[in-house]
């Protein structure tokens, strides 16, 4: 009897409980067999195993409720899901677990910033400043905790977020730009819990409002950055102490530029107009653009960038960054309005390593009516009304005569200065002048300072003193040519 196989209802009806349970295969589908218990009850039972793992065992029903035809029929569907990987048992029981407890927002912010000071927070996966993870936590508690931090991620629905960002204009009355970077962190956050897999995709894309415009501090440090073809930290973390606005020079310290060493900024009136404004924002603080956020902090330099990067997207342009804009003015003014490289270099504050190598001798007093000049050029430029563009006909003789007596009077102070022994101070003084009377085309410059340099370090005055009276007042003049070796 133990070798039956069920074929038929008519034999499915004819088992019968005895003593003890027992089984019997039923044909018509792999792993199909019935059991009959000793209180009669009769079940469809289904062996499988999945790729090679334990076998197991599901119930598909009991007799008669589900017939000989429909216990084959469940059994067969299990059999292709199986094949598919799908295990039925453990998808069983799993779902009978009760779903373990998740994080809250607030502490998947905590996570997400822990992540964010070693850079595994996403993005470019780089580790974020403690200033930026403090503006961050004060954002968060400030605008976002109370409303969604006791949320889990899982429960946060696309609509709840969008009722949430209209509340912080509507309600809380806050600009559009805030409501955006308030936007952009929640965005971050969600972000990384899709990273980390808590959920499966992101509720704030798509609420943030993206095409926000700047808030007044930072459309003023965006102008200045501009205007001044500054980098975008040494904006940010502007003092006002730092700013004589009367003589129109910005004197930014050797502890906050980039090459350690003090930069003198000279002012263009569109700067100065830019920056009576900003000083009135907050009379009491001491930066010139203060956190909208964060007290007695200045703005982030990063959102300068994001700024950037909205600005760009709403206007459907190719995204560009600050510093492309110091790229731009560069360019623009060696090519359209003939400023020699290394003056342009001394705008931007670079070393000779990064720069023009005369750059290595400058004082903020000697060279900043050149840098001024350089930048109301380029401030003229931005805003419409160029300035500094060479008149026709301007090659008059009275003209040449003028340069002709500024250069030698710039030759005189040279040799003096040699006299002192300030040989470098003297080479400086014979290139600006030749930049300001175009003695030198602005494609010899650097080379003719290099070569003045190397003759000022070798003290050698007879050399020094051929090189200096080597200058013409021709626009067209070829190098003076000492017997030093070019490398």
């Amino acid at each position: 009897m133990s070798s039956l196989v069920i074929t038929t209802d008519r034999q499915l009806a004819s088992l019968k409980p005895l003593d003890k349970r027992y089984e019997r295969r039923v044909s018509g589908a792999r792993g199909l067999s019935v059991r009959v218990w000793p209180s009669g009850l009769t079940q469809f039972e289904v062996r499988y195993a999945v790729g090679g793992g334990p076998r197991r065992r599901t119930i598909l029903g009991d007799y008669p409720a589900v017939s000989l035809a429909d216990a084959r029929e469940k059994a067969t569907a299990l059999r292709l899901d199986v094949l598919k990987g799908v295990d039925p048992v453990a998808e069983r029981l799993a779902a009978q677990r009760p779903a373990p407890p998740q994080e809250t927002l607030d502490q998947v912010a905590e996570t997400y910033w822990a992540a964010a000071e070693l850079g595994l927070h996403g993005g470019r996966r780089r580790p974020k400043r403690p200033r930026t993870i403090a503006n961050e936590r004060h954002l968060w508690q400030r605008h976002i905790s109370a409303s969604l931090g006791a949320t889990a991620p899982r429960d946060l629905k696309r609509a709840e977020v969008k009722t949430f960002m209209r509340s912080l204009v509507t309600e809380r009355r806050l600009s559009a730009a805030s409501a955006a970077s308030i936007g952009g962190l929640l965005h971050s956050i969600l972000a990384y819990c899709v990273q980390e897999e808590l959920v499966d995709a992101n509720p704030v894309v798509g609420n943030i409002g993206l095409a926000a415009r700047p808030e007044p501090v930072m459309a003023l440090a965006i102008q200045l950055l501009m205007l001044t073809l500054t980098r975008r930290n040494e904006v940010a973390g502007a003092r006002k102490a730092e700013f004589d606005l009367d003589a129109g020079l910005w004197v930014i310290p050797a502890e906050r530029a980039k090459a350690n060493h003090q930069h003198v900024v000279p002012l263009s009136p569109q700067a100065l107009n830019v920056l009576t404004e900003a000083f009135a924002l907050d009379p009491a603080s001491p930066f010139v653009f203060p956190s909208p956020r964060v007290a007695d902090q200045c703005i982030d330099e990063q959102a300068i960038t994001r700024t950037f990067s909205r600005i760009f997207e709403r206007r459907k342009l190719p995204l560009r960054s600050p510093h492309d804009v110091r790229r731009t003015g560069a360019t623009t003014l060696t090519g359209r309005y003939g400023v020699t490289r290394f003056i342009v270099g001394l705008v931007l504050g670079h070393t000779p390593k990064d720069g023009a190598a005369v750059t290595a001798v400058y004082d903020r007093y000697t060279y900043v009516p050149e840098k001024r000049d350089a930048l109301v050029k380029w401030a003229g430029h931005l805003t419409g009304v160029p300035v500094g563009l060479p008149a026709a006909g301007a090659n008059t003789t009275a003209a040449a005569a003028d340069r002709a007596e500024d250069l030698e009077t710039a030759k005189r102070r040279a040799l003096d200065l040699c006299a002192e022994g300030r040989t470098q101070q003297a080479v400086m003084t014979m290139c600006m002048a030749a930049s300001r009377v175009g003695a030198v085309s602005p494609a010899h410059m650097d080379l003719l300072a290099n070569i003045g340099l190397e003759l000022a370090g070798k003290n050698d005055w007879s050399e020094l003193e051929a090189w200096i009276n080597g200058f013409d007042q021709e626009p067209a003049a070829t190098l003076p040519a000492p017997s030093l070796p070019l490398r």
